[in-house]
This record gives structure tokens, C-alpha cells and sequence, in this order.
């Protein structure tokens, strides 16, 4: 699960946690508390867009110390160093995020966690086109039939490309 801070947005300051749901749909949850009443529930297809404000690599202390100390215990002074000196690096990204409702957030969270999450909205855009492109064939196919229906079509004409449009489906 990733940890999310929202620093600004319509629901103001607050942490937000993101991890797959019961259906498979990755949920964001923007939390008032441990398990309030009032938390905010959102699946992936909640989101309209998603886009990075800033990208910044940040070093994390605690990381470091723990790498450091690895390093020292393997390889002595030199790996103390070289722990301290390479441990600890992650990339935060802060992002805008736009819901469907016309909400927005500005939040920040790891590379790996927003990188899941754009993805997911990817996904969702691209289902969103196939699905739109499904229904103008199933219009199409509707107004071939009333061609049909008054004759400018044969049957002949109107099974053929029906069934291209249907193959498209």
C-alpha cells in the first residue's frame, strides 16, 4: 500500500493511503483519522486526470542510517561510508489530481505508488475510448438498418457490413 500526503485540495490537509481493493481496482482512501466515519473512498476510475507538479529525489535518514550500518557491519568503515552515502534515495512526486466530480487534490507520494496510479488512469482512458468506439459501431450498425429498411441498402449490403462492424466489436 502506498502513503500519499495531500497538501492541498478540496478535502485541505491530510494523509492518504492507495492499495488494490476487493475488485482489483486500485482505492485511494483520504483519511481523517484511523478509520473516521467521515474518510473519502475512491477507486481508479474516480479520477479524471493526473498529472506531476514536481519531481525531486530526496534523501531519507533513517534509510541511510540503516544502509549505513549494513555497509559497516559487511564492510567495515569503507561500507559504513559508502551506506550512508548511497542508502537512502527515493523520488518523490508531487502531482495535481483531478476527480471526476471536479475535485482536485495536490499531493505527494513515491515514484513507484504514482507511477501505479497513472497507469491505472491510463487503463481507464483507453477501456473509455474502446467502449465509445463499440458504441458508434453499435449506432452504425442502426443506421444501416434503417438504410436497409428503406431500401437504399440490398441485404446483401447490409449483412456485409454488419458484420465488419460486428467483427470490430
Amino acid at each position: 500500500m502506498g502513503m500519499i500526503k495531500v497538501h492541498a485540495g478540496d478535502w485541505g490537509k491530510r494523509y492518504a493511503a492507495m492499495g488494490p481493493g476487493w475488485t482489483g481496482r486500485y482505492r485511494i482512501i483520504l483519511a481523517n483519522g484511523l478509520f473516521q466515519e467521515d474518510d473519502t473512498y475512491f477507486i481508479d476510475t474516480d479520477i479524471a486526470s493526473i498529472e506531476v507538479a514536481t519531481e525531486k529525489k530526496v534523501k531519507r535518514l533513517a534509510s541511510a542510517a540503516g544502509w549505513g550500518l549494513a555497509g559497516g557491519a559487511l564492510l567495515g568503515p569503507v561500507g559504513l561510508l559508502a551506506g550512508l552515502f548511497l542508502g537512502g534515495k527515493k523520488t518523490e512526486v508531487t502531482f495535481v489530481c483531478v476527480f471526476n466530480d471536479g475535485r482536485k487534490i495536490l499531493a505527494t507520494t513515491n515514484q513507484k505508488t504514482f507511477r501505479i496510479i497513472q497507469m491505472a488512469v491510463l487503463k481507464n482512458e483507453i477501456n473509455d475510448k474502446d467502449d465509445q468506439a463499440k458504441g458508434n459501431n453499435v449506432e452504425l450498425i442502426a443506421k444501416l438498418g434503417e438504410l436497409h429498411d428503406s431500401g437504399v441498402l440490398t441485404t446483401e449490403e447490409f449483412e456485409n457490413k454488419k458484420a465488419k462492424l460486428l467483427d470490430e466489436l
